[in-house]
């Protein structure tokens, strides 16, 4: 997950270079805007893999069973 998290930063400042040279700005790919998009994704994506792993950290860190349910 934090490659896809690099992954994500690096297309999102070559989404910004592209966007800049075509000359054309727009209020919907403002750098602000884009930013706050990438970071709340990023966030999100790091936070969710983050709760995935709490299963099997239990299993291996614990000394009781795992309920199926």
């Amino acid at each position: 997950m934090p490659f896809g998290a690099i992954a994500f930063v690096w297309f999102i400042v070559a989404l910004r270079m592209w966007v800049g040279s075509q000359g054309r700005p727009s209020k919907h790919c403002s750098p602000i805007s884009s930013w706050s998009r990438a970071i709340l994704f990023i966030t999100l994506l790091l936070e969710a893999a983050a709760a995935y792993s709490i299963d099997a950290a239990v299993v291996e860190f614990s000394n009781g069973s795992l309920s199926p349910a």
